[in-house]
This record gives structure tokens, sequence and C-alpha cells, in this order.
């Protein structure tokens, strides 16, 4: 096993509780070491809805240390009465993490996600003051040294500020660099797919301070502006070479939608070392994007829309997951939510959706562990990408039909 690999692996170790690491360090090698057979398959004539990924839902996120885990449990004693918060509370939603994301690209993961934020002096990025301002500036840290403040306009990702803001790769270019070494390090794997989720700028859904967590306020649309960012950060970093674009998808005169119900999507083997983006999040950012001229990334879009083509559907035992995939589009969709499934070890939405050849699967639980079940979501073999089982060429050149199902 590679050394960097290795070191990798105890850096994790350094950010997960003993107990925790002990079983997730053994279900990690063994994945390790049984992973690399996914590149070496012949996927001649397979196209890349014809196949599988599982990936890693908040890919960078760290879980948050005992001091936050301790200040959410208290926001919710004073909150008790409140009947609009539903269903697990927040440091039970919150209470997981992943590995580096070079880790997961080693073990096979095809799949992520990162939540992208813009700190500018209107919106500047302190989580320390915050932190210390509620537990004191003599408690130590828990993972590390906290980030330092930045307000110079950089992208940045992590799941929530103020109280889950712990993030493996908390600037967008740190992300976007470890995936460029590995795939130099491992040219002609299997194409990469990354959701780009916008957030509110400055926004938060609870503000930490010396009164410990109260609601937090809403922040601005990330807009064209952020995602110029976004795209500079892509095009320095990974090179224009390595992203399939939306622009090499469409067909002359026809819209993303009309290309791919009439001539399909690309084979695998051509997209072979290459990334794919698209764009999710709020309407208004998604629009925001949408005046960029020549973009470099997809979007998450409802099935009637001249964009269609990667289409989220939340609810996995919906037929419209069945219908996405059917008219050769791609349906992107969560096995778990909440760790609501870990908790329960309950795989039917997991199990429904690999039999319904839901296309991008997402989960809190690439790897078991073992806090809560033995609750993961893996193919057979301990593999992240696998053909369909519904594989077969469903486009039909130049139909026409319409469609009727929609994004919620």
């Amino acid at each position: 096993m590679r050394s960097d690999f290795t070191r990798n692996l105890f850096r994790c170790a350094m950010r997960r509780s003993v107990g925790t690491l002990v079983a997730l360090f053994t279900s990690v090698c063994v994945s390790a070491c049984a992973s690399g057979f996914v590149e070496e398959e012949d996927y001649k004539d397979v196209r890349l809805n014809e196949l599988q990924f599982i990936g890693s839902h908040n890919s960078f996120k760290i879980q948050p240390d005992s001091l936050m885990t301790g200040a959410m449990i208290a926001y919710e004693r004073r909150n008790a009465s409140s009947d609009i918060r539903r269903g697990p509370l927040i440091y039970e939603r919150l209470s997981y993490g992943h590995l580096p994301i070079e880790v997961q690209l080693q073990l096979g993961m095809r799949l992520f996600e990162f939540d992208l934020h813009a700190a500018d002096p209107k919106t500047p990025f302190d989580p320390g003051a915050a932190y210390n301002d509620a537990f004191g500036e003599d408690r130590r840290y828990e993972g590390g040294v906290l980030p330092e403040i930045i307000n110079d306009g950089r992208i940045l990702v992590y799941h929530v500020r103020d109280h889950d803001f712990r993030s493996t790769c908390i600037e967008l270019s740190d992300c976007l660099g470890s995936m460029a070494t590995w795939s130099k390090e491992n040219p002609g794997h299997l194409p990469v797919i990354i959701y780009l989720e916008a957030k509110s700028n400055g926004g938060t859904g609870l503000s930490l301070s010396a009164d410990g967590l109260t609601d937090g306020t809403p922040g601005d649309v990330f807009g064209l502006e952020q995602w110029q960012r976004v795209q500079t950060d892509v095009e320095q970093i990974l090179g224009m070479d390595s992203v399939y674009r939306p622009s090499q998808l469409a067909r002359k005169g026809l819209n993303l939608r009309d290309s791919i119900k009439g001539f399909g999507w690309p084979y695998v083997d051509d997209l072979r070392g290459q990334f794919l983006f698209v764009v999710a999040g709020e309407d208004a950012s998604k629009d925001a994007y949408s005046k960029i001229t020549d973009p470099l990334f997809f979007t998450f879009r409802p099935i009637e829309h001249p964009d269609a083509s990667f289409i989220i559907e939340f609810d996995p035992f919906s037929s419209k997951v069945d219908y996405i995939v059917q008219k050769g589009f791609i349906a992107s969709t969560y096995a778990d939510y909440m760790l609501v499934e870990a908790r329960e070890n309950n795989t039917r939405k997991r199990d429904r959706l690999f039999a319904a050849g839901a296309q991008m699967i997402s989960t809190d639980f690439p790897v078991r562990d073992p806090r809560f079940s033995d609750y993961e979501v893996v193919f057979e073999g301990r593999t992240y990408v696998r053909p369909s089982p519904k594989k077969r060429s469903s486009i039909v050149v130049g139909q026409t039909d319409e469609v009727g199902a929609s994004e919620d």
C-alpha cells in the first residue's frame, strides 16, 4: 500500500474518535486493496448514463467537535417546545464526517459534493472568533488549529458557518488541487462527477456567540461574480482539457435536453481522465450561473428544462427515478438522510436505488461507522462504480415524446 495513502489515513485518525477509527481503518484498508479493479473494467460501448456511481454527501465534511456538539444540544433543549423542528436533532444530523478527498478517490469513489461559500469583506469567514467567544480562548480546539479569517474573495468549502465549518479542504482550490494531483498520478481513471452546491453568502442556520447557539440569518445569493471565481479556480487547477463541458454534449442547433434525447451521453472510455461539474443549490444561484457565456458546468434542472441533463430526485421510492433513467437522463439521489438509515441499519432506500439503476447515489456512509450500525452504501466487491442493472440503450434517435416528470 502506498505510503502517501497511509499518511492520509493517519491524518484522518486525528479527526475521528479512537473507537471509530479502529473499525474505520480496518474497513478502509480492505476497501483500498479491493477497489482498484473497477478502473480496469472493459467499458467499451457503455455510456455514462449506463453506470452507477456511489459518492459522498458533503464530501469535505468533518464531524463537529465535542464542544460544538454540546452547544447544539443546549440549543435544542432551549427550543424543545418549538414544533417547527422535525426529525433528528441538529447534533444527530451532523455527527458524521468523511475521509480526505484523495483517500476517497483512492478507495474508488468518483462522485463528490462541495458546498461553496464566498468570503469577502462583507461576508468574512472567521469561525475562530465565534468559537473563542463561545468556549473561551483557553479551550484547545479539537482537530487542529482554527481556520484563520478569510475575506479576500476566495471560494471556501464547508457545510454551515459557525457550527459545522470543519472541512478537510477549506478552500476550493485545495479540494481541486487534491483531485488534480490524484488524477495526474492515475491517468485513465473513470470520470469524476462533482456537485457544486452554492450556499447563501454570509448566511447561517445557527449563529454562535458567547450566549451559545441562536437562530441565524439568511445571506445573499451566490451570484454571477462568485461563479466566475469558481470557474477560474477550475480552469487554473484542473485545466480546460480535463473538464467535460455542456458545449461538448450539445449538438449543433439543439439544446442539452434534446441532444441527450436524440444522441445520448458520451461513452465512458471517451471520458476517462475527465471531470464533470454540476451546479446545485438555490434556483436563484443556478439562474445566476446560467448568465455565464460558455459555461464549464452542467446544472441540475427539471426534466422538461432545455438544459436538463443531471436531474435530482430526493425521494428514492418515487417513480420519477425510474422515468429519468428510462428517458436517458442521469438520476441523482440520496440513499440516506439525516443519519436515520444508519441508526436503524435500514437499507431499503439504498437497495431500491441500486435496483432502479439510479446513476448518481450519494450517501453519508460510503464507509461503515460502527457507532451507528453495519449500514454502508457500497456495491458488491466493495466498489463504488458498476454497470447499471438497467444498462441498455434507452435512447431512440430523434425521439420527440414529451416528458411528464419534473423536479420537486
